[in-house]
């Protein structure tokens, strides 16, 4: 199922979820103001928010490549001509169904994906 979201609150949904990295609360609380464009860190894109604060940048491919990492080594990805599919094969959900996640980007696609699950499975990069 798809689920219509900013990219600033798909970022906020992968920093909140269990097993994302640490440093990631440290980069979210950076103020706006000090980094007025967008900003690298540990492989990562962070841009400014709407609240002068900074938010995962998860549309940059390498943000989107770190979140595949956080996602597991046992996937399953289709691209379509519209809508990316991420499947977790390494944990199937309780109703015997592998976790997924199928948006317009491979960043929010992965998101989705660990999101069914509860968690980042892949434990960090």
């Amino acid at each position: 199922m798809s689920v219509e979201r900013t990219a600033e609150e798909w970022g906020r949904v992968a920093v909140s979820l269990p097993g994302a990295p640490a440093c990631w609360d440290d980069l979210e609380g950076i103020d706006g103001h000090d980094a007025p464009g967008a900003v690298c860190a540990d492989g990562t894109w962070w841009s400014p928010d709407s609240a002068d604060g900074m938010f995962l940048d998860v549309d940059h491919p390498a943000t989107a490549g770190c979140l595949l990492s956080l996602a597991g080594s046992k996937l399953h990805i289709e691209s379509g001509t519209c809508l990316v599919r991420v499947v977790i094969l390494q944990e199937p959900s309780i109703n015997g169904l592998y976790p997924q996640g199928e948006q317009r980007t491979l960043g929010r696609a992965c998101i989705a994906a660990a999101e069914a699950l509860g968690r980042w499975p892949g434990g960090g990069w």
